[in-house]
């Protein structure tokens, strides 16, 4: 008979206190901005929109960073918390990281306000960049593998690796 083990969920916890103090905090924003030298915007152009993107990307990446290690420092003890602290790691922050990466890959002197050159004429054409939206969309099916794995892990965790009646069998059965 399969059980419930709540062993592990204090990974899901800290992973919650990441997503507030690193990944969705302003604050730590505004020091990633300060310890990066980030300027403010001038004129028309959209790279104060830009640069916030940025460096929300660069503390998401911290993140991302910092989940994906717990996960995996507590994948044979914590499951299936480990499992789902994976994948919730990728689809919380990854997509942030990869708009980041596009806006290095695109304007690569977005911190520099001599040479950067916004390839957005505005802001409207930044927030609907094709480009951004279909990372956006890959990024995301790219946790269909993390979600396969913390529920593999979970039905490992709960029903073992036999089944029900005692003879040896395949976990997903």
């Amino acid at each position: 008979m399969c059980r419930t083990n709540y062993k592990g969920i204090w990974t899901l916890g800290l992973l919650l206190l990441l997503v507030y103090f690193v990944g969705s905090n302003l604050e730590f924003d505004n020091y990633v901005c300060v310890q990066l030298g980030v300027p403010e915007a001038t004129g028309n152009s959209p790279l104060y929109f830009v640069r916030r993107d940025f460096v929300q990307g660069i503390s998401n990446g911290l993140a991302a960073f910092l989940g994906m290690t717990l996960a995996l420092a507590t994948w044979r003890r914590c499951q299936p918390f480990s499992g789902w602290c994976l994948w919730m790691s990728w689809l919380w922050f990854m997509p942030k990281v990869v708009r980041a990466a596009i806006i290095y890959w695109q304007c690569p002197w977005v911190l520099d306000p001599n040479r950067a050159v916004s390839p957005w004429p505005t802001l409207h054409a930044y927030l609907y960049d094709p480009l951004g939206r279909a990372a956006f969309w890959a990024t995301l099916a790219a946790t269909a593998p993390f979600v396969y794995l913390a529920l593999r892990a979970q039905k490992l965790a709960n029903c073992g690796s036999s089944s029900a009646e005692g003879t040896p069998g395949n976990a997903w059965s």
